[in-house]
């Protein structure tokens, strides 16, 4: 039987993923789950946005749908390969989960690690590893890190960039959630509001670092909670004061027990023998195993920097080491959609968790414009698919100059991919469509770290972009260290101009 899939694009969201998509329909070798590009089933771009428990396999038995034809996901993938085998005969077929949202969501490796334990790869003398068999790092590409099992493709883009861009589309779709978000603000004004709630969210998340005591509070008020209420039930004077004496020592327990963190049972006999407190024991003991984990890890955590890159020596993820703290600030930024989803590194951080990181190929959106073949051929090699015929495809395909794309928007949808022709966009048509501002000028600003001269440097926009560089400087100084040690492609050089990393290190 073959597998669901046999690679994934995770996205991200506004880097290029659909220019990438464009160019691979013309290799007959690759074919994607679902009719158009992107099924949205693991996770989508509005709302909550994760979708992992959507349904693998329809039970008919179960009158779901009253019985018709349900397209769940082992449906779309089967039929997919099915007609692309009919339409390519003679060709070996890869079929991809295409997405752009996938990267951003916390549930999905462990999706897609699950529903495709035994994906093809390409032949190797070496042993082969299932999906997501955990291997050790490998910067020479040879061993067995370098026979990787599922192939993952990554599409990043200038932080700022995709900001901007997320923003305006925003902006313009009417209707939607992220239009409603952004509808009532200038770029300014949402920075401003936007990175506030961030921060307030990763603030609140990093004082469950390093000490058990917030989970302990949480374990001691949620005793005293538990004993009102059963107190109330029973309705005895006797019984509610023996409820209540039980809730205000687990309380006291668990304020102790960042104090204790020894493993002892001195908080067990008071929060034992009781059914009433069983939960609150569990939870009592939950932070009793988290303060001696991290006492153990010699609070490597708290070496995290101001835009929340942590130390990673070995990464952590939902589900694949993540503790609490950890889950909650990558959690800020999967629902913060506009902004928080161009700080790529917590994202990396999940799936590398999960995938070893040669199964992991991440390519850079202005490389696809710039050298949409070179790009291409990278990413035929990583999937272990015959290279396409990209003629058609015209100067786009060949090699599309950067002097060609003085802007990141005029170039990235599939669009392009048709053109044989690119044109650089005017000053008058590029400050219409980005109503006021170009994407060149705010890699110009976030360069300069704000500190350009003149009226420019001073305005609600530029100072916007400056606040967002600084914001996502260490993000991207992770990003260019996981590049030096051979963890992902390094970031394109300009990155690290543009975002002063030599004042972040």
């Amino acid at each position: 039987m073959s597998p669901p899939i046999d690679f994934a694009v995770l996205g991200g969201n506004k880097c290029g993923t659909s220019a990438l998509w464009k160019y691979s329909t013309s290799n007959p070798s690759l074919a994607w789950v679902g009719v158009f590009k992107e099924n949205e089933y693991w996770a989508n771009q509005i709302g909550k946005s994760s979708l992992c428990d959507n349904v693998i396999e329809v039970r008919e038995a179960l009158g779901w749908g009253g019985g018709a034809a349900r397209r769940d996901y082992l449906t779309l993938a089967a039929t997919q390969r099915r007609v692309a085998l009919k339409q390519r005969p003679g060709h070996d077929v890869l079929v991809g989960d295409w997405a752009s949202a996938n990267l951003q969501c916390l549930c999905c490796p462990v999706s897609l690690k699950t529903i495709n334990p035994d994906l093809k790869v390409r032949p190797s003398p070496a042993p082969q590893h299932p999906c997501g068999a955990v291997q050790q790092y490998s910067t020479a590409g040879t061993g067995p890190a370098a026979v990787p099992g599922c192939r993952l493709v990554v599409v990043l883009r200038d932080p700022v960039q995709r900001a901007l861009s997320v923003f305006l589309t925003a902006k313009r779709a009417t209707g939607t959630w992220w239009n409603e978000w952004t509808k009532n603000h200038t770029l300014a004004s949402y920075v401003d509001h936007e990175l506030a709630s961030v921060r307030r969210c990763v603030d609140v998340a990093r004082r469950f670092r390093n000490s058990a005591q917030t989970v302990a509070a949480i374990a001691g008020n949620a005793a005293a909670e538990r004993a009102r209420l059963l107190a109330a039930e029973a309705g005895g004077v006797q019984q509610q004061q023996h409820y209540y004496q039980e809730g205000a020592a687990a309380a006291t327990a668990g304020r102790s027990l960042s104090a204790a963190g020894d493993g002892s049972d001195s908080g067990s006999a008071v929060l034992g023998g009781s059914g009433a407190s069983t939960a609150t024991s569990e939870l009592a003991e939950f932070a009793r195993r988290q303060h001696g984990q991290q006492a153990g890890a010699g609070g490597a955590a708290g070496g995290a920097s101001s835009g929340g890159a942590i130390s990673d020596a070995v990464p952590h993820g939902w589900g694949g080491g993540m503790d609490l703290s950890e889950w909650m600030e990558a959690q800020c930024y999967a629902q913060s959609h506009l902004l928080g989803w161009s700080a790529y590194d917590v994202f990396l951080s999940n799936y590398l968790a999960h995938f070893p990181p040669r199964q992991l190929l991440v390519l850079y959106a202005s490389q696809l414009a710039a050298q949409p073949a070179a790009v291409m051929a990278r990413l035929e090699a990583h999937l272990g698919a015959p290279p396409g015929n990209y003629t058609r495809l015209g100067a786009v395909a060949a090699n599309m100059a950067a002097k060609s794309s003085n802007s990141m928007r005029e170039c990235l949808g599939w669009h392009c991919a048709l053109k044989s022709e690119q044109r650089p966009l005017s000053g008058a048509e590029r400050a219409a469509a980005a109503g006021g501002f170009s994407e060149a000028g705010s890699s110009t600003i976030a360069a300069s770290g704000g500190g350009a001269t003149g009226g420019a440097a001073s305005s609600p926009f530029a100072r916007a972009v400056a606040a967002l560089a600084e914001f996502y400087a260490p993000h991207v100084a992770r990003l260019v260290r996981w590049g030096r040690e051979g963890r992902i492609s390094p970031p394109p050089t300009e990155w690290s101009e543009a975002y002063g990393l030599d004042r972040h290190r």
